[in-house]
């Protein structure tokens, strides 16, 4: 049991430049008492969100907690500047992730295979979204490859989106149209499948990249266009004059 009170201050830091590590209070530091009667003192670090998925643990962040005396008036035993160090690793709730979606609803949806039936002359949208942040300097870039298409004038637009630390947190809108040829297919229906290409130069998307199946989107264009011909006629009738009398009307004349 202490004579008496001593004063102890507590800072907390944090290992990494984007995450924080507060007490709960939001505050870095915190001065407390510890009476003569008090064992110990309960504090509570926070730590905050970096949006990084980390590829393995030596990466993670890590919370630190010095605990130092700074007055120790009333029990000479404890020596002032004395230190005690608490180190803590943030688990990481991060996953890297690319992802196609949709929304209905205010709700987002999120696959790796989409499917469209659209008709000719009309248009569609999906979206890609990844769902970590890439890491400082780095970019995760999707280029979009088309295939499947004969007579059909199809477009993916645009063909390629980049993320980065900036925007990694958007959906990136994609418009599909199927424009009417005005051309009465050989096949009612054709089948154009959009498959993205992958790459990044960050570390943990790369490593995903590899692993991880194809984003494709299957659309099916319905022909609306029907061969054929249509007769018409702008025939009008012809008068002619009354001849005089005895006077051949044209069509005797040959």
């Amino acid at each position: 049991t202490r004579a008496g009170d001593v004063k102890i201050k507590a800072v907390v830091t944090s290992s990494s430049s984007v995450l924080t590590c507060t007490f709960s209070d939001g505050q870095t530091s915190i001065e407390f008492v510890l009476a003569s009667g008090d064992d110990s003192k309960d504090l509570i670090v926070v730590a905050g969100n970096d949006d990084y998925a980390h590829d393995n643990e030596g990466t993670l962040p890590r919370c630190t907690v010095t605990h130092t005396i700074v007055d120790s008036s009333g029990d000479s035993n404890y020596v002032v500047n004395t230190k005690s160090v608490l180190k803590m690793v943030v688990k990481d709730d991060d996953k890297a992730g690319i992802s196609l979606a949709v929304e209905m609803e205010n709700i987002w949806y999120f696959s790796k295979l989409l499917t469209f039936a659209v008709d000719e002359g009309e248009a569609d949208t999906y979206f890609l979204k990844i769902h970590s942040k890439p890491s400082a300097g780095t970019v995760v870039r999707l280029n979009s490859q088309v295939s499947g298409e004969s007579q059909t004038l199809f477009e993916a637009h645009p063909a390629s989106l980049i993320f980065d630390e900036n925007n990694w947190n958007s959906y990136q809108r994609v418009n599909i149209t199927a424009a009417n040829n005005q051309i009465d297919n050989v096949l009612d229906r054709e089948n154009i499948k959009v498959v993205y290409e992958r790459i990044s130069t960050d570390a943990v998307y790369n490593t995903l990249i590899q692993s991880s199946p194809d984003l494709m989107v299957l659309i099916g264009v319905l022909d609306v266009d029907t061969a054929g011909f249509e007769l018409s006629s702008s025939a009008q009738n012809v008068k002619f004059p009354t001849p005089p009398d005895n006077q051949p009307t044209p069509y005797e004349n040959g």
